[in-house]
């Protein structure tokens, strides 16, 4: 759930970014191409190669190496180290984790992002995907810097670009111009609280105890005991397991039922 006050002034910045990451990653088809084939494709290790039909659907993880008259040269990038580069045809399939960091009019240059490390980045084209879990630090027009969020610990913070979609478990707490502050929430204590903007998303079993028109502050009701009973405000989500006993003035009691 987006908390949704104080929101119109990022929506200009988020259409800014209707070309960001992703959005234009649809030049890259998940097939290779849309026709079936008798094709068999082996994957014994990372860089194997098999020459097929124009037409063949590839399996996930190959890529169009090369083109030739009515054939192609599918790769195997399965099992490829972090960091590894590999060359596909424009258009071609680009495996899950990885990224375009280099185009031309008829070449790619993917390099592989599974298996980064929290906080390594990576300089990648406009039409690149973005990895699950990574964000958008910077950009230009030709180029975007991209971030590893993965493996944060609890309390971590990133100053991240205004439009990048946010990580589960990832809050907003502050903006500055085209950029915004993310705190990273998963792993704090039963009870803990923590104050995000109005725009900010509310992680899973956290509830808003108290809000402002520019801050909100939110308490993470992931495990607590049963029968415990805490104080939040009405009008948001309450976490799976709690019931709502009483409403006293302008706070509802919820009780942890399990």
């Amino acid at each position: 759930m987006m908390i949704k006050k104080g929101i119109s002034r990022v929506i200009i910045l988020l259409l800014l970014f209707s070309f960001s990451l992703g959005t234009n990653a649809g030049v890259f088809s998940s097939n290779a191409e849309a026709a079936s084939s008798s094709a068999t494709f082996n994957c014994t290790s990372y860089g194997v190669t098999t020459i097929v039909p124009i037409g063949t659907t590839l399996p996930a993880g190959w890529i169009i190496s090369l083109k030739n008259g009515d054939t192609f040269t599918a790769k195997c990038l399965l099992g490829g180290a972090t960091g590894v580069t590999a060359v596909a045809m424009l258009g071609s399939a680009i495996p899950s984790g990885w990224v375009v960091i280099n185009q031309t009019s008829t070449y790619v240059t993917l390099k592989n992002a599974n298996g980064a490390s929290y906080g390594e980045t990576y300089t990648v084209v406009p039409i690149s995907p973005l990895p699950a879990g990574w964000a958008m630090i910077n950009r230009t027009d030709s180029t975007v810097w991209i971030k590893n969020l993965n493996g944060a610990p609890n309390g971590a913070q990133v100053t991240v670009l205004i439009g990048t979609p946010l990580p589960s478990g990832w809050v907003i707490v502050n903006t500055i111009g085209s950029t915004m502050t993310i705190k990273y929430v998963i792993g704090a204590s039963f009870g803990e609280t923590t104050t995000i903007l109005p725009i900010s998303p509310l992680p899973s079993g956290w509830a808003v105890i108290n809000k402002t028109d520019s801050t909100v502050w939110i308490k993470n009701l992931n495990g607590a005991s049963v029968g415990m009973i805490v104080d939040v405000l009405p009008g948001f989500p309450i976490p799976a397991g709690w019931t709502v006993i009483g409403t006293v003035g302008t706070v509802v009691k919820i009780k942890y039922t399990g």
